[in-house]
């Protein structure tokens, strides 16, 4: 069987009730309609500028706006929740239609291109999605063997488990009724 996926959704692009309404729409016409079959959601940050200047959305918030859209996407792909933050500001809802699982964002991948950025993926337990956004050129002569990625992972991972206190569960969220993931 083959599964579907979404590479890369630059979160501070989207309306994060509408992608999370779309996100548990895929879900359910891959789950139903089409056997069965699994939906993995890749996001990222986005790195252009130029891209964020085309949508009137300032490149400066564009890390505060990835992790709050994924904080209510998480969200609202599991309950009804309302949302307060810098960015964006949801009353009570809930989206429809209503994921057919509860796992939707469960094994999340995310690219990056930053140490920051690895360390937000790693703070939200996602796994990496690995995209050649420079070009073949400049992969060729910037190629790292493939344990310093795994390498980078482990010690973002590390330290984003380490800053929490013992017995706690990773920050997800703001929502006042999120669920919290171990």
């Amino acid at each position: 069987m083959i599964d579907l996926g979404t590479m890369v959704l630059v979160l501070p692009w989207h309306e994060p009730l509408k992608l999370a309404g779309n996100i548990a729409l895929l879900g359910v016409l891959l789950g139903v309609l089409l056997g069965g079959r699994k939906l993995n959601i890749g996001v990222g940050r986005g790195f252009a500028v130029r891209e964020f200047n085309a949508l009137r959305i300032p490149y400066a918030e564009s890390r505060g706006r990835m992790q709050e859209c994924l904080d209510i996407v998480r969200t609202a792909l599991t309950q009804e929740f309302s949302y307060e933050g810098e960015y964006f500001s949801i009353p009570r809802t809930t989206i429809r239609p209503r994921p057919q699982t509860t796992d939707l964002t469960r094994d999340l991948l995310m690219t990056w291109a930053s140490a920051e950025s690895l360390k937000m993926a790693a703070h939200n337990g996602a796994a990496p999605l690995f995209t050649n956004y420079r070009g073949w050129d400049a992969l060729a002569t910037t190629y790292a063997p493939p344990a310093q990625p795994r390498n980078e992972v482990s010690a973002a991972r590390a330290e984003a488990v380490a800053a929490r206190r013992p017995g706690s569960s990773p920050p997800a969220s703001r929502c006042p009724s999120a669920p919290r993931s171990g």
